[in-house]
């Protein structure tokens, strides 16, 4: 039966929801779960495709929702009620295929809820609730497969209650609600508007793996207690030729998947680009989540009332006294003030002194006069304090570079060193902020070339970036001579080496994410998607190579990524 499930799920679900569907009826217990599911798997492309129906046709997106935090506002568990009756009327009647539509429709309804976006509402929400739902979705087979390891022993049931299909619905959202804010916390949309499954940390990971075997959980106990309470007995089903039509299916699905991909990448990438450029997401907002922010605002925020600050918090009130007050007039409250004041002698005070100004003399850029409070002169500092000085504000310059670009130290490390009195027009070449990598320089100041390196490159007579590119891989990896340089490691290096003399203002690790993406030269920069370009590059920033690349720095954002390929364009207009 899995692999029928593998076939359904390859031929069939691409969203999480038709995932989800399918999770349910997998989980399915009972003494007929195995009948019924080949029922419903001879019907599996009605029954997968009946779960997107909320959102396709009928687009009843209050009925999607339940908000604990607002007195249960919201429709999920009416619309449950409904496709659960449905679905009894149809299972009893014995119209299989309209059963299965049905309790496809029912599963949407059970599991929105159990998503902790579909809980509550906030501006901050809505402006990552896309972009985390597809993150999700590109992750969900590995969220499934973490959520069976670490949450495998949970088994649900239905309450003991007449309502016990509303109290389920009511714990899923509750269980939900309590990950709002962390899900929001632990969502990063600019890693995951590039590659979606890396927008969830190790946090939003787990928890959402939770809560999709939750929500599997909760869907089958609902779709058993409907097989129950109906009463119906499984006809026999032979699924030979419906597996045979699935799998015939599989190519078409995938392509279609593909496309939905690249629909709905495009899509966050607008919304994510409109959040960076305003702070919010209102024009790429979509017609779900902008049909429910505007139906909370009216039923719920409007409703609310606003309640008097000073109300809350009043003045308190005078303490009572039993003692008579007497109030007296004027001149009668002046004596009775002169007449209780205690007889103290207040000491006059001495004359103040006031402080001889001591002049001192403000340095200026011309010859000094000499002064009265004595300084150290430059040329009075020694010069191992004068070179520790220098040292020491390097080293500060460094690490204000490396924190404001996100880059690493490794960056910085051809910056030569100067003496203490260096002149102020020399400017060390890895900058390159706006210029390109010299043919000229020193070999060290190639991507990946370090000092060590450099010094096995100039024994074997390289000793400037024009040299390097010039020679042979294969015959510059073989004079290294070094058990981990060969032919392919020199290639990279001179690809990198090549983008950064022709593209401007890249970086050594901007550099060597692109040729470790696959991006090796300036054209083939210059004419990537820039969708595919920052997917390709951030992809290659989160495998293991690339965190060793990058080590603690932050990879490149969408924004910076695109600007190579603008530059690349740029460099070869030119």
């Amino acid at each position: 039966m899995s692999l029928l499930f593998t076939i359904v799920t390859a031929a069939y679900a691409r969203g999480s929801h038709h995932k989800l569907a399918l999770d349910g009826l997998k989980r399915l217990r009972g003494p007929d779960a195995e009948a019924w599911r080949r029922v419903f798997l001879k019907h599996a492309e009605t029954f997968v495709a009946a779960a997107k129906i909320p959102d396709d046709e009928f687009k009843d997106f209050k009925n999607h929702v339940l908000h604990p935090r607002d007195g249960y506002w919201g429709g999920a568990p009416i619309a449950a009620r409904k496709w659960y009756d449905t679905l009894i009327a149809e299972l009893r009647a014995e119209n299989w295929a309209q059963a299965v539509r049905a309790a496809g429709i029912l599963s949407h309804y059970v599991v929105d809820p159990i998503h902790p976006f579909h809980t509550a509402q906030s501006e901050a929400e809505n402006a990552i609730h896309r972009a985390c739902e597809w993150s999700i979705n590109r992750a969900y087979d590995g969220l499934r497969a973490d959520g069976a390891a670490d949450f495998g022993n949970l088994v649900l049931s239905a309450p003991a209650d007449a309502n016990w299909l509303t109290l389920m619905i009511g714990q899923g959202a509750d269980k939900s609600n309590g990950q709002y804010e962390k899900l929001i916390a632990h969502y990063d949309i600019t890693r995951g508007v590039i590659d979606p499954p890396s927008g969830l940390d190790s946090v939003s990971r787990r928890l959402m793996a939770e809560l999709i075997h939750y929500a599997g959980e909760t869907f089958a106990v609902v779709l058993a207690m409907a097989l129950q309470e109906s009463g119906a007995r499984p006809p026999e089903i032979s699924l030979t030729p419906d597996v045979l039509l699935a799998m015939i299916k599989i190519p078409g699905n995938q392509l279609l998947k593909k496309i939905e991909n690249t629909a709905e990448r495009k899509l966050v990438a607008a919304m994510y680009d409109e959040l960076k450029a305003t702070g919010t997401v209102h024009k790429t907002l979509t017609e779900d989540d902008r049909s429910i922010r505007d139906l909370y605002a009216t039923e719920v925020q409007a409703k609310k009332k606003k309640i008097d600050v000073a109300k809350m918090f009043p003045l308190p009130a005078l303490e009572s006294s039993d003692a008579t007050v007497v109030t007296l007039p004027t001149k009668g409250r002046k004596a009775a003030a002169k007449a209780t004041a205690p007889d103290v002698e207040v000491a006059q005070p001495e004359k103040i002194l006031t402080p001889t100004a001591v002049s001192v003399a403000t340095p200026k850029t011309e010859a000094l006069a000499p002064v009265s409070v004595s300084e150290p002169r430059a040329e009075n500092v020694s010069a191992a304090e004068s070179a520790s000085r220098a040292a020491m504000a390097t080293a500060a310059g460094l690490a204000g570079l490396a924190a404001s670009t996100g880059a690493s130290f490794r960056d910085a490390r051809s910056i030569p060193s100067q003496p203490a009195m260096a002149p102020a027009t020399s400017t060390p070449r890895t900058t390159r902020n706006a210029a390109t990598l010299p043919l000229d320089a020193d070999v060290v100041d190639a991507p990946s070339i370090g000092p060590k390196t450099a010094e096995r490159l100039l024994a074997i007579g390289i000793t400037r970036v024009s040299e390097l590119l010039a020679g042979d891989s294969a015959t510059i990896a073989k004079k290294l001579d070094t058990r981990w340089i060969g032919t392919t490691t020199v290639d990279d290096w001179k690809a990198q080496t090549k983008l950064a003399t022709v593209v401007p203002g890249l970086r050594d690790t901007h550099t060597q994410l692109l040729v470790g993406a696959g991006y090796r030269d300036a054209r083939t920069l210059a004419d990537a998607d820039p969708d595919q370009l920052a997917a390709d590059v951030l992809a290659f920033a989160v495998s293991n190579e690339g965190r060793r690349l990058l080590r603690d720095s932050t990879p490149p954002d969408m924004d910076k990524v695109k600007s190579w390929l603008d530059a690349a364009k740029q460099a070869l207009a030119a």
